[in-house]
């Protein structure tokens, strides 16, 4: 990520990346908790992670 100044505003530029959104419905407090413990860092472990990524993992 680079951070990049428009005028009077500056945003970081994600070049090659893409931002994707994943949702869960969840209808107990089991369900919520499986959603960040088991389902959502599987699901992040699909892509390989960006040696060059300035940020943190997401899982």
């Amino acid at each position: 990520m680079k951070l990049v100044n428009y005028g009077q505003y500056e945003s970081y530029d994600l070049g090659d990346y893409t931002v994707e959104s994943k949702t869960w419905i969840v209808n107990n407090d089991q369900e919520h908790e499986d959603v960040f413990m088991i389902h959502a860092p599987k699901w992040y472990r699909q892509w390989k992670h960006a040696d060059d990524y300035k940020l943190g993992r997401a899982y």
